[in-house]
């Protein structure tokens, strides 16, 4: 069916701007939805959004935008949804992925409720196999989890997870394992645009020249020296952002 969907999903190859390895882990998917039950939940929320009860509204329509985006399935550049992405994980999981994956391909506007409208009733239809494909399951997380033992597992923080691995596989960086947990850089060390830091009193915009300067170095230290150049403008801020995601992925 991929040959089929080719002028399509065109639009989604390119601009990706980073580069997700595919398909996503458990670790990954798990980080994507609980991220963005934090983010853009509230009370009441979140159980229904778990069991992919997703009514029209705000809160929900946005809901739906992060975890395409998060669990690396959109394409920023064409605010369009990645479907070959999607395509790859349920093969890699043994599934076969519906003909009606072609409907999401084309680029939206990029508002939330749009992005809701075009994906919902593939959603709907979708919700045992997205269940299966993205580990959105407790069983299915922890079955993936048990042997994957290289793996953060749930309950224990990145901190705790990363000690003894921050070195990276060139063994000469400071801060590899966290700034991949925390998701500032990707699998290849590239500068991931979707991760906010929403440093109290800050913008993000302050700190787009710590990522351009990051993104001329190789390997590990792309997170290095973006590590230290946000550290250098606001280090209370910093650290107070890494504590909170630190605290949170023990969810994660």
């Amino acid at each position: 069916m991929i040959a089929s969907l080719k002028v399509l999903i065109l639009l989604s190859f390119c601009g990706l701007g980073f580069s997700f390895k595919y398909p996503r882990n458990a670790d990954q998917t798990l980080w994507a939805f609980r991220t963005c039950e934090r983010e853009r939940g509230g009370p009441g929320k979140t159980e229904k959004w778990r069991n992919w009860d997703l009514p029209n509204n705000s809160d929900t329509h946005c809901y739906v935008k992060c975890i395409w985006q998060y669990l690396g399935m959109w394409n920023f550049q064409f605010n369009s949804i990645y479907v070959d992405a999607i395509a790859t994980q349920y093969m890699a999981r043994g599934r076969k992925y519906p003909k009606e994956l072609a409907n999401l391909a084309l680029p939206t506007d990029g508002t939330c409720k749009t992005v809701y409208d075009k994906s919902i009733d593939f959603i709907n239809k979708e919700k045992k196999n997205l269940d299966f494909v993205f580990f959105h399951t407790e069983d299915e997380y922890t079955n993936w989890i048990k042997t994957h033992a290289d793996l953060k597992p749930i309950g224990k923080k990145i901190s705790e997870f990363c000690k003894g691995k921050e070195g990276g596989s060139e063994g000469k960086c400071k801060h590899a394992c966290s700034m991949y947990h925390y998701r500032l850089v990707d699998e290849q060390n590239n500068i991931l645009p979707l991760r906010e830091l929403r440093i109290y009193g800050k913008h993000d915009s302050e700190f787009i020249h710590c990522k351009r300067r990051a993104a001329n170095e190789t390997g590990c230290r792309v997170g290095d020296v973006l590590y230290h150049c946000i550290d250098k403008i606001d280090k209370k801020g910093f650290a107070e952002v890494l504590k909170r995601w630190d605290d949170e992925s023990i969810t994660y």
